[in-house]
């Protein structure tokens, strides 16, 4: 809960006026880390946060409400990272009107009190966003500033004008929804570099007529002096969405597997098509300029898939390791016997795989380009027509920049999506009701998981052989063998977190990974 008791700021400077004068060391670190922990966007839940250093005031936005960015380093024993956080500064007698989830601390300011909060909800900060986006150019100080770039897209809609609010979807960003219009994503994690979500949705705006994504309308860029540019922020075309592919396929596969009378039909058969027949198209777009810098197409070496099957043994192996310091160990997550014993043997299990794989795709892997790098159900929007967009082109969150713009098999997205429907039918068997068909319940999950792959896999491949020959391996046995590779690397990814965020989860990922082992 948010202790609005503590103070967070106290300064010299007369606040009122803005945060231009405030001075880093002025903020109460302590009580900004109890902020940052309690935050979705926070990467470092497993450990208690170390240490709080503010780098940076940039002031954004003056009356009605001072407002600014600080930029912030945390650390944990095992986790640092740079944080953007939006600050305004409410006045004594508003504060009671702020959502307890934006609630930082106390300010004092040459006698002045009121609440420091974030920003984001706050209207006044949200409209201000809006028109500097709409406007182009770029707010802050000498030393570091926010800078707008506009895209020129044929989805170009007005925004500035319309009404706003914060996305309540938990991500690991914050978003803002700008009536039926726009969305302004705004980064959390910051990273000097190129973000793939914006890189790849500027590409594909600009450069190719692939419908199925977000246009990209802008982006923010940190501007440094002497120093390298940062994604701040991006703005993109809304969707108009009924819900995610998570959300539907949990709806509609709940009754299937629980019996009901009336749920005749296999769900989500159109679906896994469609949304194969959308995977094949993205992977068609980001490979249709291969000189283009940054998505070039290029032969997988021998030696990538070498390097990808020892990080799967490696990572494996880690996990596994790091199982016993989880908080599922921690809280006594009972497992089977057979998870137990999976446990035991899935690290030398895993590399006697892993090397079978790499000598199977020794005679060709295909083509590397660039990819989602976190594709599931969660990342792609159902619209009622039935069509699907993808969003979030980020890649996993806890990778590191380089390893997320870095070009891969398109299979490694076809083997996210395959967990995804895999996580799907786990998830809703383990929430139903425990009983004397709770066995029923599974099988008829496993059943349902491996029509719906089947399907998926079939829209996936509803293009001209010539295309795909170039993408993918030469033979259906490499190609099976490099899904299974980066199927593994996903479920272990999958096990890391949940024995550390929903440690009940954990025999979700440990099922899938005993069933890939086995070669089912």
């Amino acid at each position: 809960m948010a202790n609005i008791e503590s103070t967070a700021l106290k300064t010299r400077s007369n606040l009122r006026d803005g945060f231009a004068a405030c001075e880093p060391a002025e903020f109460d670190t302590n009580v900004l880390g109890q902020f940052i922990a309690r935050q979705r966007w926070f990467g470092g839940k497993a450990e208690p946060i170390d240490k709080v250093v503010v780098k940076d005031i940039m002031p954004l936005f003056a009356q009605p409400l001072p407002m600014a960015v600080l930029r912030v380093d945390v650390a944990t024993a095992n986790h640092a990272a740079t944080y953007q956080i939006f600050v305004a500064a409410v006045a004594e007698d508003e504060a009671a009107k702020i959502d307890a989830r934006a609630q930082i601390g106390r300010y004092v300011a040459r006698g002045d009190k009121g609440l420091l909060c974030e920003a984001i909800h706050v209207p006044a900060f949200r409209s201000e966003l809006a028109q500097l986006l709409s406007s182009g150019g770029s707010r802050g100080s000498k030393d570091i500033t926010w800078n707008v770039e506009r895209v020129v897209s044929k989805d170009q809609a007005p925004f500035a004008t319309a009404t706003s609010k914060v996305s309540t979807a938990e991500q690991s960003n914050s978003s803002i929804i700008y009536g039926d219009v726009a969305i302004l994503k705004l980064y959390r994690r910051l990273e000097a570099g190129e973000n793939p979500d914006v890189e790849i949705g500027r590409f594909l705006t600009e450069k190719t007529s692939f419908a199925h994504v977000p246009a990209v309308f802008g982006a923010i860029y940190f501007g440094e002096k002497d120093g390298p540019r940062t994604v701040a922020g991006m703005l993109a075309r809304l969707v108009p969405a009924i819900g995610d592919g998570w959300s539907h396929a949990l709806s509609v596969l709940e009754p299937y597997l629980a019996g009901d009378p009336s749920a005749t039909q296999v769900p989500f058969i159109e679906d896994a098509f469609e949304l194969g027949r959308v995977t094949r198209g993205l992977h068609e777009a980001l490979a249709s300029q291969p000189t283009y810098p940054g998505f070039e197409v290029t032969a997988t070496e021998p030696d990538d898939v070498r390097v990808w099957a020892e990080r799967v043994a490696a990572e494996a192996e880690e996990t596994i390791t790091a199982f016993a310091h989880s908080r599922a160990a921690e809280q006594g997550v009972a497992l089977a016997p057979a998870m137990q014993d999976l446990l035991t043997q899935a690290s030398a299990r895993v590399k006697t795989r892993t090397a079978q794989i790499t000598r199977i795709l020794a005679q060709g892997a295909g083509s590397r380009i660039r990819h989602h790098g976190d594709y599931h159900l969660g990342q792609v929007l159902r619209q009622k027509d039935g069509q699907y967009a993808i969003i979030d082109f980020e890649g996993e969150p806890a990778r590191p920049l380089g390893e997320r713009r870095a070009h891969h098999s398109p299979l490694r997205d076809v083997a996210g999506m395959l967990r995804s429907l895999g996580y799907a039918a786990a998830a809703v068997a383990q929430r139903l009701p425990e009983g004397p068909e709770a066995a029923q319940i599974r099988e008829r999950g496993a059943v349902w998981e491996q029509v719906v792959r089947k399907v998926y896999l079939l829209g996936y491949a509803q293009v001209p052989a010539e295309n795909l020959a170039t993408l993918l391996p030469p033979t259906a046995e490499a190609t099976r063998s490099l899904t299974e590779l980066f199927e593994l690397e996903k479920a272990f990814y999958e096990l890391r977190y949940e024995m550390n965020n929903r440690p009940a989860w954990v025999g979700i990922p440990l099922h899938g990974i005993a069933r890939i082992l086995a070669g089912e």
